[in-house]
């Protein structure tokens, strides 16, 4: 006779049998894994750009399919390997680049430089020699301006043995590319604007501000969280106190300490430019060269 519960035969009589009640039918689909993906692959919708760029992989070529290799799992940031950017090998054999930063097709950079875990280097990115971008930091997106909100722009220009901190952005230029000097420090959570110009030699504090078309002196020191107007005059060797505001036109002469907010005057900065070895005619040509900079603000 059959088990009622299990269907497994047994013999009338027998008192030992230990029952097993069965399992629920197995739908034809889940017997072969492949099978199943098979039949349920049109739930999963294509990543579209932005899922590629969260991927750490965007406006790179899409190759065709491995047969042989596992089931594309688009939730998983490693699973992005189907894609790949552009000339990424190549720069990759002169530099250090986690496999998770994302470098656009138009980047160029030459060699001896460290890209960070989740770096975005898009447009017409331009980088030199030595420098380290570190983790989160992003350079070349669209400029926060009207009318360029979604314009490559005129891209980012950075010189050699500049040191950019976690989740810096710099944004792309509008008129001119956005340029960057030699030996620049920029600490974490900075904002360049677009159009800005940062000289040789400059430190930029932690979350400080730099306002779209603003010029940064060489060798001046922008200290935490100041922020800068738009179309600012930062003169050499200045230096800025913590959390200084500087408003629309407001002169920081080079070899000077501002601070407060709004900015005021608080004595020269003897000691900085001392330290740095400018010889005195040198800050005066930097001063006649301020000058030059800012007369357009006399008128």
């Amino acid at each position: 006779m059959l088990c009622a519960h299990c269907g497994k035969q047994i013999e009338q009589g027998s008192g030992n049998h230990t029952c097993r009640p069965k399992a629920p039918a197995t739908p034809a689909c889940m017997a072969d894994a492949s099978l199943h993906v098979a039949e349920h692959v049109e739930h999963v919708e294509a990543p579209g750009e932005a899922e590629l760029l969260l991927a750490g992989r965007s406006g790179g070529e899409r190759l065709p399919p491995d047969p042989n290799g596992p089931p594309i799992n688009f939730a998983d940031p490693t699973g992005a390997s189907r894609f790949r950017e552009f000339r990424r090998e190549e720069l990759e054999a002169e530099n250090l680049i986690h496999h998770s930063a994302v470098i656009g097709p138009h980047v160029t950079m030459g060699r001896g430089n460290l890209i960070g875990p989740g770096a975005v280097i898009l447009g017409k990115t331009r980088i030199g020699n030595g420098n380290t971008i570190r983790a989160y930091a992003v350079i070349g997106t669209p400029a926060e301006k009207t009318g360029h909100m979604n314009a490559e722009g005129e891209g980012v220009s950075i010189g050699s043995d500049c040191h950019i901190s976690e989740h810096v952005s710099i944004h792309s230029g509008t008129v001119t590319p956005t340029m960057i000097g030699n030996r620049v420090l920029i600490l974490a959570k900075a904002h360049i604007g677009h159009d800005s110009i940062i000289e040789d030699g400059v430190t930029i504090s932690c979350a400080a501000l730099v306002g779209g078309h603003s010029i940064v002196a060489r060798g001046a020191n922008l200290g935490l969280g100041c922020i800068l107007h738009q179309f600012s005059r930062i003169g050499a060797w200045a230096f800025l106190g913590m959390g200084t505001v500087v408003p629309k036109k407001k002169k920081i002469v080079p070899g000077t300490i501002y601070v407060g907010n709004p900015a005021r005057f608080l004595k020269n900065n003897t000691v900085g430019v001392q330290r740095q070895g400018v010889p005195q005619e040198e800050l005066q040509a930097e001063i006649a060269r301020y000058h030059e900079l800012t007369k357009e603000w006399n008128r």
